[in-house]
């Protein structure tokens, strides 16, 4: 069985997307394989090993040159016409794509899948940009054949309704359990005394992750504990991305006088040896279609503080929080109480595989309804 995939950001730019994919194509059995199509300038994330199981399809950026990106789409669905390929499936954040749609149908993909991985905008939105996520969702309406969503929240806001196929963000949980030995190893990495409280969050720097409040918050936390610190994990090379927003949050930084007490990790490959790092994991996000991050940190043992723009479904353990989007107090209360109780790291493994939230589990439960569909 070959699915085609499109929606795989570039390495420099991967995200929840991007994790939820890997995670898959780690677990796909022998008698299925995941081709991707290349919609960025460079590699695509994880290129390197998707192609131990599957081939790329290399279009170039849309926004460089758009019609070589149609052209060369065009293209690329003749070539693969005779492919045979069970289905097609976009993981996207918003309407922003309806060609793919289109030319699947044409070739004759009889199964064309939408999955949102989304629950709201990256920026503000234009209303020419409002106006053409219109009309690419007539576009799309005609040519799907099947919507799924990683949560309900990401199934309303793109489809608006909650009947979308629920495709759980599953990861490997072995890969997250608390190690003693990688928490002392990279705090010592990045300086941070034993008795430092460390406050972390993942992400990219996009103004829907809320980084400028973080800030905020972080600097009341910081007046009365001084021995705090924020590690933040993420890109944060390109400074001009999302309107300046990276610079934006360095500003802040230096406005509130924190320069010495805010960790830019940069691009970390094994993410997973930041969060043994941590004291505390917070997601103060706008929105998040799932919020993986959040998973991944509950996995590692860590208590979790998450806005209410992230969908309640990623609270797993009793020591995950929800606090109102952009109510500093509360959040700083809640930081301050988790400061001065800090528990032993739990391991929370069996709580999220039973949750089902297993990439391994979740991976054959999207099989079998692939090989159902097709079945039909």
């Amino acid at each position: 069985m070959k699915i085609l995939q499109f929606g795989m950001s570039a390495e420099k730019t991967k995200g929840g997307i991007e994790t939820y994919l890997i995670n898959q194509i780690r677990c796909l059995p022998a008698d299925v394989r995941y081709d991707f199509i290349n919609s960025s300038d460079g590699p695509i994330a994880y290129e390197e090993e998707i192609l131990h199981q599957g081939n790329v399809y290399n279009l170039g950026s849309r926004p460089k040159n758009p019609l070589k990106y149609y052209w060369r789409m065009l293209k690329l669905f003749w070539q693969i016409r005779n492919e045979e390929y069970s289905a097609f499936v976009s993981n996207c954040s918003d309407y922003s794509q309806d060609l793919p749609f289109l030319l699947a149908k044409i070739i004759g993909i009889k199964h064309r899948i939408m999955h949102a991985h989304g629950s709201g905008f990256e920026n503000n939105i234009s209303l020419l940009r409002r106006f053409m996520f219109a009309y690419n969702r007539l576009i799309v309406k005609f040519c799907v054949t099947e919507y799924w969503a990683c949560s309900k929240k990401a199934s309303k806001f793109l489809f608006g309704h909650e009947d979308a196929f629920i495709v759980h963000n599953g990861i490997d949980v072995s890969k997250y359990r608390y190690n003693d030995v990688v928490r002392k190893r990279v705090r010592s990495k990045y300086r941070l005394n034993d008795d430092t409280f460390v406050i972390g969050h993942v992400g990219r720097f996009s103004p829907v992750k809320n980084h400028l409040f973080l800030i905020e918050v972080f600097a009341a936390v910081k007046r009365q504990r001084t021995n705090a610190k924020l590690l933040l994990v993420g890109d944060n090379t390109n400074l001009d991305a999302y309107d300046s927003y990276l610079r934006k949050i360095q500003e802040k930084i230096t406005l509130n006088h924190l320069d010495d007490d805010v960790i830019f990790t940069g691009n970390i490959e094994n993410v997973e040896i930041m969060y043994q790092a941590m004291d505390l994991f917070l997601l103060p996000s706008i929105s998040e279609g799932f919020g993986l991050v959040a998973l991944e940190a509950q996995a590692s043992g860590l208590p979790c503080i998450i806005s209410t723009g992230v969908p309640h479904e990623v609270a797993l353990v009793e020591e995950t929080t929800r606090c109102e989007l952009n109510d500093v107090d509360e959040w700083v209360g809640e930081i301050l109480s988790i400061c001065h109780n800090q528990k032993k790291r739990l391991d929370n493994a069996d709580v999220i595989i039973s949750s089902g939230y297993s990439a391994k589990d979740e991976t054959m439960h999207v099989i079998d309804h692939l090989k159902e569909l097709i079945a039909r």
